[in-house]
């Protein structure tokens, strides 16, 4: 398990085009909710530090 967290970047996009498509589309959602929130983050930060 522990192998397979490091693999490289390009290894595990090739990996997330094997799964089904249902999948694909909700580890892709779950992306891009990830780099919502940080980006809500770190703009709140960003308004809080002025």
């Amino acid at each position: 398990m522990q192998k397979e967290l490091n693999l490289p970047l390009l290894e595990k996009i090739k990996l997330i085009d094997l799964l089904p498509e249902d999948e694909q589309q909700a580890l892709l959602k779950m992306i891009d909710l990830a780099i919502s929130n940080k980006r809500m983050k770190d703009n709140l930060q960003q308004i809080i530090t002025q």
